[in-house]
């Protein structure tokens, strides 16, 4: 990109004959100046205008994700509340499993219909006990 100035001289080399070049000096003129000058002015106002789409193309293809992600978001609460409800039936099951267990855990420990003081214990940790076997001997005399 060449430009123009009043101060600058341009020279032009036309060919005369085979052999020999003819050298002719111009100046440029006023009007060729603010030729220049405009040219130089639209190209940078056309600089700043393709900036300018540029970034609207950016904003319309932010603006486009934003649409097609607000168009999926009634689909992306159905599955939320599916998920909910889901995780509300999981834990309905935990806690029915946790009361079994609690259950369960009631049947471990064996209680006495009277209080009594034990006197003679017939069996230890992690025997294994038969129905009707006896376990353990209260004192007599108390």
């Amino acid at each position: 990109m060449s430009r123009v100035s009043a101060n600058k001289e341009r020279k032009v080399v036309t060919p005369v004959c085979n052999s020999y070049f003819r050298v002719a000096h111009l100046w440029p003129s006023a009007e060729a100046t603010s030729a220049a000058e405009a040219l130089e002015t639209d190209r940078a106002s056309a600089s700043a205008i393709e900036k300018r789409i540029a970034a609207a193309k950016n904003l319309t293809a932010q603006r486009e994700a934003q649409m097609k992600e607000a168009q999926t978001a009634p689909q992306q609460v159905i599955d939320t509340q599916a998920k909910s409800q889901s995780k509300s039936g999981e834990l309905e099951q935990a806690r029915a499993d946790v009361r079994t267990a609690e259950l369960n855990l009631g049947y471990t420990k064996i209680h006495a219909p009277v209080n009594v003081v034990i006197g003679r214990k017939t069996v230890e940790l992690g025997q294994r006990i038969q129905p009707g076997q006896m376990l353990l001997a209260n004192r007599t005399g108390r």
